[in-house]
C-alpha cells in the first residue's frame, strides 16, 4: 500500500515547478474555515503574505499584518529575533488519498532526499544537511516529530500544538494524529546576498480513514533580503511558496 508523505515547505530562494493535478484555491486570510465540499477535486485552500521590515504589505495587496498577527507570533519563539527581517507567512490545508508514513519513514534520509529533488540531504548527529547549488540556498535543519497525547521537550512546540492544532472542519473541531516541526537556520548566501534567516514549519495530520488525511501546516520564515523588483520582488517569493506546496502534495502521491 503506497503511503503518505506530505513534503514539508522551506521558504528559500529556490524555485520548484509544480504538477497540474492538485490546484490552489486562494484565501483571502490566514484564519479562513475550511469545509470538506472545499477540499475535494484536489485543492489545496492556501494563503500566504509576505510583510516588510517594518510590518507593512509587500504581497499580496490586500493582506495586513494586523490580521495575521497572532498566528505569526504563534509561530515565533521568543529568542528568534535580533535584528529586523522580512516575513513570509503561510497556513494551508488539503487532502490526500493516503495514510501517513512511519515516524520513521518521515525521519528517514532517503524519503528526505526525495522531497528535496534540488538537494543532497545528509544526516549526521540528528541534524540533517540540504546541499544545494546555484539558485539554491544550502541550510541545515531538524525534524520533531509529536504524536497525539505526548509532549515535547520545547514549550514553544508545546505552545504552537496546543494553539493550532484544532481544525474546524464542517463545523466540527478535530485533533491531529501527531505533528511534525521542521527548524531550518545556516541558509547560505545566493549571488553574494543573504537568504533566509530561519525558517519555521510546523504540519498536522488528521487521518479521515484508512485511505484519507487531511493535512494542516504553518509556515513562519525570516528573509533577510527579497528577490529584487524587476525579477518579482515579493510576489516571486510567495508564488514559489505556492508552487512548492502543490509539488509537494502532487509528489506525496508519486512516492
Amino acid at each position: 500500500m503506497k503511503k503518505l508523505f506530505f513534503l514539508l515547505v522551506v521558504m528559500s530562494y529556490f524555485g520548484v515547478e509544480a504538477f497540474a493535478q492538485y490546484q490552489s484555491k486562494e484565501q483571502n486570510n490566514a484564519a479562513f474555515t475550511v469545509a470538506m465540499s472545499d477540499l475535494t477535486s484536489k485543492n489545496v485552500l492556501l494563503y500566504t503574505a509576505c510583510y516588510n521590515v517594518d510590518r507593512g504589505t509587500e504581497y499580496p495587496s490586500e493582506a495586513e499584518f494586523s490580521s495575521d498577527k497572532s498566528l505569526i507570533q504563534l509561530l515565533t519563539n521568543e529568542n528568534d529575533q535580533g535584528e529586523k527581517y522580512h516575513i513570509l507567512f503561510s497556513r494551508g490545508v488539503s487532502i490526500v488519498n493516503r495514510p501517513l508514513y512511519t515516524n520513521e519513514e518521515i525521519l528517514s534520509t532517503d524519503i528526505q532526499q526525495k522531497k528535496d529533488q534540488d538537494y543532497m540531504i545528509s544526516l549526521e548527529n540528528g541534524i540533517y544537511h540540504a546541499s544545494g547549488s546555484g539558485f539554491n540556498p544550502s541550510y541545515d535543519y531538524t525534524l520533531e516529530i509529536v504524536e497525539k497525547g505526548e509532549k515535547s521537550q520545547n514549550d514553544h512546540v508545546n505552545t504552537m500544538i496546543g494553539e493550532l492544532s484544532g481544525l474546524e472542519v464542517d463545523g466540527k473541531t478535530i485533533q491531529p494524529s501527531k505533528a511534525v516541526i521542521k527548524y531550518a537556520t545556516g541558509f547560505s548566501k545566493v549571488m553574494m546576498q543573504k537568504t533566509n534567516k530561519l525558517t519555521r514549519q510546523i504540519t498536522f495530520y488528521y487521518p479521515i480513514d484508512e485511505e484519507r488525511t487531511i493535512v494542516q501546516y504553518y509556515v513562519l520564515s525570516y528573509v533577510n533580503n527579497l528577490p529584487p523588483s524587476f525579477v518579482g520582488g515579493a510576489k516571486l517569493m510567495v508564488d514559489k511558496v505556492k508552487k512548492s506546496v502543490l509539488y509537494g502534495m502532487n509528489a506525496s502521491e508519486e512516492l
